[in-house]
């Protein structure tokens, strides 16, 4: 009972180990479960087979014993057709009634020495009449009413109202009519005549009635035999799936199995010269066997219930089951022992990792054991990687500390100090050889979507390991937007300079197809010794400020720079800038791009101070001539330099630089244009308000409206005409020919009143105006008004 306890108490509080059981159980289950069906269903397909070729044993033996005697009665039917005791009763055209019935009682006593015999019936044709049972029937006399329904169903053999063959079996009644639904087939009737091929009416017949008993009880007895205990029924039916024998089935049977039989669906398996197929008659599933008799066109027939072949494969299920039934307890107890036994090293790792053997892996938000060992492991591992991250993070802290002053106070470190930081720090520099120096600086604009200092940290990676293999070399962040790589060299060769320049494309090659990060490399040339590093590396920062030159993806040569750092031109000629100003004044595109390209030609010859102070004084240049246009202007330019203030602190190239102001330029074009149109719509306006508000006066002229605006006559004229395609005069006749058109309404002002009115002082000039507009004179015109 304690071994029990314990058993219970560990599989409970353990989820791992009863995961652990539940899958060997289901796993066994399973395997059971599926060699049980395999087997069971096998086993079913191996016993029908079987059953079926027993079957087709039997049936070969109902065919042999078929054929066996229709040979016998063929032979018989010869026999008897052929002797002369018969043939009177046959061919004779008259009658001794004690000699024929001498003669039918001989076939009398022949029928009752026969055991398969039924009857022998002689139809005379020449008399017409029948000889059976020591009795003679006349064809007239004979009906369906008769007691010898036999007799009566040879009328329609010899009457050919039936089809039937010469020496050939055929089934026929004795208790009932042929043309009946269910007629009782309970012989067999094998006719001879004398015609070879087929029968003429008025021949005589012989009769050879065969008992379909005797053909049965062979078939039963062939059971007993073959030790059969199938239940199984035999039938024999013609080619149209008609029941012959036996007579006693049910109509229904005989219905459901001739359909079977004719069904062009029904799926038929063969073997051994028989067909069979399993189907549901009259309820209960059947294993149908069916082979061809060779003789009469007749099929034999077997009949037995599934269920009753089946009766041993039902035991063994019952047997299986009750096996695995077994079987699986067994396994149970197998499995727990099993997982059990699996499970010891997962309990002393959860001792190990600190998982008591009471408390549940749920309870620490794990699924179960190994999932709680798992967790346990990550975060051990996790607070390794924190410590060893601290530590290099420290140990890098003051290696970079000591880096970052060895290029800024190399002159002030001793020999024996540099030796000691380069062993305390474990650096890969050598401590007696030349040194190469690169300043590489990473575009902030190809890094925008990594952070600036993950950017960094991958470069001075991919460099280290791109430059480890063919140098002794350290790599380090300076956080001031730059990276500083130290090499050691061996030699001063240019071979060797050659070398660090193709590592240097290599290096460029990789970070821009992983990460699509540009940066600029400044090199020095060989340095002599470590004391030389911190002036060397002054001189790296000002050769990286010409990448705004040779472009952020540059790699650049202390002679690349040489004669900028030696020019002492301060800025561009007042000559260039002047020129710039006018052609911006004109708006004349072409000219300014040729003054742009000229001033960018000379600020890529000044040293770098310069060069960024001179593109300050063109910002401003372009500044104040943008104010001085906007003073003489109704409507004031608004366009931003911004943009360029921008090109500047973004550290873009003189070439994206002359780009910039290029489209300021554009912009600024455009904007001119535009301001023109907006001055001339205003001017117009303005024109035709100060004739509006002085129509009246009759020295308004184009001289005072231009003396108004402060614009010369010729200017004022031009433009309103350019505008409207008509003079200003024009326009201040058309005003006064409308108000005087007005004023026609009011009949107390004369005609000289309403000229004066609007402005006209000769009344000959008015009526010539008026007429010209309205094609009549200014009284005609008010007398056709006033009759309208």
């Amino acid at each position: 009972m304690g071994f029990v306890r314990k058993l219970k108490a560990k599989y409970t509080s353990r989820l791992h180990l009863r995961k652990m059981v539940i899958l060997i159980s289901i796993l066994t289950l399973l395997s059971l479960s599926a060699f049980a069906t395999v087997f069971y269903f096998v086993s079913q397909e191996k016993i029908v087979k079987q059953q079926v070729q027993s079957n087709t044993k039997v049936l070969q033996q109902v065919r042999y014993n078929i054929t066996y005697m229709n040979e016998i009665i063929k032979n018989m039917a010869i026999s008897i057709f052929f002797d002369e005791e018969l043939m009177p009763l046959m061919n004779s055209r008259s009658e001794d009634i004690f000699d024929m019935h001498n003669r039918m009682k001989k076939q009398k006593k022949r029928v009752d020495s026969t055991s398969f015999l039924y009857s022998i019936v002689v139809y005379n044709g020449k008399t017409q009449s029948f000889y059976s049972n020591q009795s003679k029937y006349a064809l007239e006399s004979i009906s369906e009413e008769d007691s010898d329904k036999l007799l009566a169903n040879f009328l329609p053999i010899l009457n050919k109202e039936v089809p039937w063959d010469k020496m050939k079996l055929m089934p026929m009644s004795t208790t009932s009519m042929l043309d009946d639904k269910q007629p009782n087939y309970d012989i067999f009737t094998l006719a001879m005549y004398q015609s070879l091929d087929y029968y003429e009416k008025g021949e005589s017949v012989l009769f050879i009635n065969v008992k379909s008993e005797w053909l049965l009880n062979n078939l039963k007895m062939l059971n007993q035999l073959d030790g059969l205990n199938s239940n199984g029924d035999f039938f024999i039916m013609d080619r149209e799936g008609n029941v012959l024998l036996p007579s006693h089935t049910d109509h229904s049977d005989r219905l459901e199995l001739s359909q079977y039989l004719n069904a062009e669906s029904t799926e038929m398996l063969e073997t051994h010269n028989a067909k069979y197929f399993t189907a549901t008659l009259n309820g209960a599933k059947q294993i149908v066997t069916i082979m061809d008799a060779d003789v009469n066109n007749w099929q034999v027939v077997m009949v037995q219930p599934y269920k009753s072949v089946m009766e041993t494969l039902y035991q063994i299920r019952n047997t299986l089951i009750l096996v695995t039934v077994c079987f699986l307890i067994v396994m149970s107890v197998l499995a727990v022992m099993v997982s059990l036994r699996l499970y010891r090293p997962i309990d002393h790792l959860m001792l190990q990792v600190g998982g008591d053997g009471q408390s549940e892996p749920s309870s620490i938000s794990a699924k179960d054991e190994v999932d709680y060992v798992i967790h346990a492991y990550r975060s051990m591992k996790e607070k390794l990687a924190v410590l060893k991250t601290e530590q290099t993070s420290k140990r890098n802290i003051v290696k970079e500390y000591y880096v970052q002053k060895l290029l800024k106070e190399s002159d002030s470190i001793n020999p024996g100090e540099f030796r000691q930081f380069i062993k305390d720090n474990a650096l890969h520099i050598e401590t007696d050889s030349s040194y190469v120096m690169a300043l590489l600086t990473i575009d902030e604009r190809s890094v925008r979507q990594m952070d600036a200092q993950l950017s960094a940290f991958a470069l001075m990676n991919i460099v280290e390991e791109t430059f480890y293999r063919h140098f002794q070399c350290e790599a380090i962040d300076m956080q001031t937007g730059h990276l500083v790589l130290l090499i050691s060299i061996s030699d001063e060769s240019e071979g060797t300079m050659d070398t660090i320049s193709e590592l240097l494309r290599e290096v460029k090659k990789t970070v821009t197809g992983y990460y699509g990060m540009a940066f600029n490399v400044a090199i020095s040339e060989p340095i002599e010794g470590y004391t030389e590093l911190s002036e060397r590396y002054l001189e790296l920062q000002e050769i990286a400020m010409y990448r705004i030159i040779y472009g952020m993806d540059s790699v650049i040569y202390p002679e690349m720079t040489a004669d900028n750092r030696k020019n002492e031109d301060v800025g561009i000629s007042l000559d260039t800038e002047q020129k710039l100003i006018e052609s911006i004044k004109l708006n004349n595109q072409d000219k300014i791009k040729l003054q742009l390209e000229d001033i960018f030609a000379q600020l890529s010859r000044l040293n770098y101070h310069n060069m960024i102070t001179s593109l300050f004084h063109l910002i401003l240049v372009v500044r104040k001539t943008i104010t001085e246009m906007n003073t003489y202007k109704i409507q004031p330019i608004t366009i931003s330099l911004n943009v360029l203030h921008q090109s500047l602190s973004e550290q873009k190239t003189l070439e994206e630089i002359k780009n910039d102001f290029l489209r300021i330029f554009e912009e600024l074009s455009e904007e001119i244009q535009e301001s023109g149109k907006q001055k001339n719509t205003v001017l117009i306006t303005k024109i035709k308000e100060i004739i509006e508000d002085n129509y009246k006066d009759e020295n308004l002229s184009l001289q005072g409206i231009s003396s108004m605006l402060k614009m010369s006559s010729a200017y004022v004229g031009r433009m309103f005409k350019a505008s409207e395609a008509m003079s200003v005069g024009d326009y201040m006749n058309e005003v006064r020919m409308k108000h005087v058109i007005r004023l026609m309404d009011n009949e107390n002002y004369t005609i000289k009143d309403m000229m004066e009115m609007v402005g006209y002082s000769n009344l000959s000039y008015f009526w010539r105006l008026f007429k010209k507009k309205y094609g009549t004179t200014p009284k005609e015109y008010r007398q056709k008004k006033a009759v309208r």
